[in-house]
């Protein structure tokens, strides 16, 4: 799974900064301990979130989010929002390019596997004590793979040779992630989180000088969402390579925050810029910001319509001043 696309449909209402579930915390277990990046999406807070619920009743909001939910209902053949509980993702290198999704729920697997074989280049291979399944990507053309490790937990990824080491973790033949042997920064600041998300780095591509200016200076990034009271908060962690660099950067973000300020108010973009608050401590440079649920649904929706984000930032018209007479 590409980790860029990911992180682009869920974070990209935050920053330009584009890299991308039992319900409940991140399964540590479950991820190998050598993981670069980790995404965890509790699907179970989500849909009961006032965020989700205006993406799905609002005709005009929702009409991008419904269509990728029907994606994954075809792929899956189970409602994300019904029978899903938690997805994870993560990946040992960081480019993007490869990783894989251990997604948890109430899944078919004759279902799945039917589905699964009407793409390209399918077939079904057994690997020691393995099931895995293998495909080309209609679109991408690229190689997929899945697995399920048990009756409701699947694993899928970019290619064989990550799903098997997905399984080696599974069954304990490697080690887990543990909070005192990591070099992830692993978020913990928000209650009610329904996203996680860490990397230590990203070495993919950027679409623009102002992310590749911020990506060449942060050596790590953390960043949480929750819904909590009808208001949803997000903070994003950056730990930048000095000081110097952290300072740079923040400077950027508070320049960013200014721009979205002077867009037009089409979607709410100024009014969250002026809730956010960005400081700098040491290498440390964190961007906390809240807004309404309805306020979220709508950012979240301009992300989803332009992945890369830069429908969110830098490409809003400002507003226009006041003529004179």
């Amino acid at each position: 799974m590409s980790r860029q696309s990911i992180f682009s449909a869920c974070v990209g209402a935050l920053l330009p900064l584009a890299t991308v579930v039992s319900a409940g915390p991140l399964p540590m277990a479950q991820v190998a301990a050598d993981a670069k990046w980790v995404v965890h999406f509790d699907l179970d807070r989500f849909a009961a979130s006032q965020t989700c619920a205006a993406l799905i009743q609002d005709s005009a909001l929702g009409g991008r989010f419904r269509q990728q939910m029907i994606v994954f209902k075809t792929l899956l053949g189970a409602d994300p929002l019904k029978d899903l509980r938690h997805v994870t993702f993560y990946g040992d290198e960081t480019s993007g390019s490869r990783g894989v999704a251990l997604i948890n729920g109430n899944l078919n697997a004759d279902t799945l596997v039917q589905r699964l074989s009407t793409n390209p280049q399918y077939q079904a291979r057994v690997i020691g004590k393995a099931t895995v399944h293998q495909w080309h990507d209609r679109n991408s053309g690229t190689e997929m793979a899945a697995c399920f490790f048990s009756p409701r937990l699947v694993v899928m990824g970019s290619d064989v040779r990550a799903v098997m080491a997905a399984l080696e973790v599974l069954n304990g033949r490697k080690p887990g992630l543990t909070r005192a042997t990591t070099e992830l920064p692993l978020p913990g600041q928000l209650n009610g989180a329904f996203l996680l998300a860490a990397t230590r780095g990203y070495d993919g591509p950027a679409q623009d000088s102002i992310r590749s200016d911020i990506l060449r200076n942060t050596r790590a990034a953390t960043l949480e969402m929750a819904e909590n009271n009808g208001v949803v908060g997000a903070s994003l962690m950056l730990t930048a390579t000095s000081t110097n660099a952290a300072a740079q950067i923040e400077q950027t973000l508070k320049g960013l925050v200014v721009v979205a300020s002077l867009s037009s108010d089409t979607d709410g973009l100024a009014r969250l810029a002026e809730r956010s608050e960005i400081s700098c401590k040491d290498n440390l440079v964190n961007m906390r910001l809240g807004c309404p649920a309805k306020e979220a649904a709508a950012l979240l929706a301009t992300a989803l319509a332009a992945p890369d984000g830069t429908a969110l930032v830098g490409a809003r018209k400002p507003k226009r001043p006041a003529s004179t007479p």
